[in-house]
C-alpha cells in the first residue's frame, strides 16, 4: 500500500521497530466519510502467535489535505 510505503519512508515504522514492535498492518477505514481514519496495529517483537494491538490511530479532516506540503508529505 501507499500509505505504509509513506509511514515507512517518514520513519514511523522506524520508531515502532525501536520500541520493539513489528508485523504492522495499516488500515484504512472505508466507511470514513468526512474524515481519513488511519490505523496502525503491530506485534511485540517475537510474540508471532499474540494479538496485534492498536499502536497509532491518526484521524485526518478532508481540508487537511489544504495544509502546507510540508505537513502533508509525512501523512500522505
Amino acid at each position: 500500500y501507499q500509505i505504509e510505503r509513506e509511514m515507512e519512508n517518514c520513519g514511523y515504522f522506524e520508531k515502532f521497530r525501536r520500541q520493539g514492535l513489528e508485523d504492522f498492518r495499516v488500515t484504512l477505514d472505508p466507511e470514513a466519510k468526512e474524515k481519513y481514519r488511519i490505523k496502525v496495529e503491530a506485534r511485540q517483537g517475537g510474540e508471532s502467535r499474540a494479538p496485534l494491538r492498536t499502536v497509532a490511530e491518526l484521524v485526518l479532516g478532508r481540508d487537511s489535505l489544504a495544509k502546507p506540503a510540508e505537513l502533508r508529505s509525512c501523512f500522505l
